[in-house]
């Protein structure tokens, strides 16, 4: 699900409310995912095998793409509560809700500096055509205009897009996706380096959903889908790999057919995987009906479960501390 079409995705789908309603503290391990609850996007966690599902914050307005900190005591996260998506940041069990930015353009995509000191997002002003990359302190001062260079990432008068961010272990660089068809780029957190390898890798077509860092900074892991599944009702070939920073060493870990994959992150000890793929309903084949459910796996692609069932209905995982 491309990231320009998230915001609508929400009144698209239906939803019996089917989670506890009271609030839970983070886990020591735990899987943080945004949840379809009666239409509204919501932050949810849960245990690693798919037990103790509990809502972070119940709202009636959308909060999504939430992010943990590394030291697991805050979560960044986008809602529109004020009206339009903005950046905010609470306390692990929920509490303590500050905002990081406050203007009237969308911000969205947050993403922790590996010092926990910084937080990265995007911002739009004409729906995703154009997004530029900031950089700001956790309490939203000190903003950085990061955004990577025009003539690197445009190719004639196209804008620059770009969708998901992530740091490198040593904070010098990110992995984004960007583009008209959601290419896995490397940029120097200052703007320059652009260095984009997507189509060498993986073909011309196709979308590439969040990218996370391993610990060490060797290799970047990815999801991503063919242009066959982004086709009302046609599945297509949807993958997990990983990449070194450099664009070489492409390994695929999992490739099944689906109408969708989302984001995939790595256990704390990077032994296991976990992501979302659709599973298909009742009348699937022809009223296309499905919903989206969590998956966890061995980091080899072994040994795949089925974490969560309808009639949960999980929009995306988004981090997994």
């Amino acid at each position: 699900m491309k990231k320009k079409i998230r915001w609508g995705i929400l009144a698209l789908l239906s939803l019996v409310p089917m989670f506890p309603s009271t609030i839970h503290a983070a886990n020591n391990s735990s899987v943080t995912f945004t949840a379809n609850v009666n239409g509204y996007g919501q932050i949810y966690q849960m245990n690693d095998d798919g037990t103790n599902i509990h809502a972070v914050r119940s709202n009636t307005f959308n909060e999504e793409e939430a992010t943990v900190s590394p030291d697991k005591s805050m979560i960044a996260f986008v809602s529109n509560m004020d009206g339009d998506n903005d950046i905010y940041v609470m306390d692990a069990d929920g509490s303590n809700l500050k905002k990081v930015t406050d203007n009237n353009v969308p911000d969205f995509a947050p993403a922790w500096s590996p010092d926990g000191k910084k937080i990265a997002f995007l911002t739009t002003t004409d729906g995703y055509n154009t997004t530029k990359l900031w950089i700001t302190d956790i309490d939203g001062s000190n903003p950085i205009n990061a955004t990577p260079k025009w003539s690197t990432v445009s190719s004639g008068d196209r804008p620059i897009r770009l969708y998901d961010i992530a740091f490198s272990p040593d904070g010098l660089k990110l992995a984004i996706t960007t583009g008209y068809n959601v290419d896995l780029a490397i940029v120097n957190i200052d703007g320059t380096g652009y260095v984009n390898f997507s189509d060498e890798l993986i073909g011309q077509w196709h979308h590439v959903h969040k990218p996370q860092w391993s610990k060490d900074g060797s290799k970047i892991l990815f999801s991503y889908e063919t242009s066959e599944a982004d086709v009302p009702g046609q599945e297509g070939d949807v993958m997990i790999a990983t990449v070194k920073p450099d664009g070489t060493g492409y390994q695929e870990i999992y490739r099944t057919q689906k109408l969708e994959i989302g984001p995939a992150f790595y256990s704390p000890d990077e032994n296991q995987i976990i992501f979302t793929q659709t599973v298909p309903g009742e009348n699937y084949e022809t009223d296309w009906n499905y919903t989206r459910q969590i998956f966890k796996m061995n980091a080899d692609g072994t040994n795949l479960q089925q974490l969560t069932n309808p009639p949960t209905n999980v929009l995306w995982v988004d981090d997994w501390k």
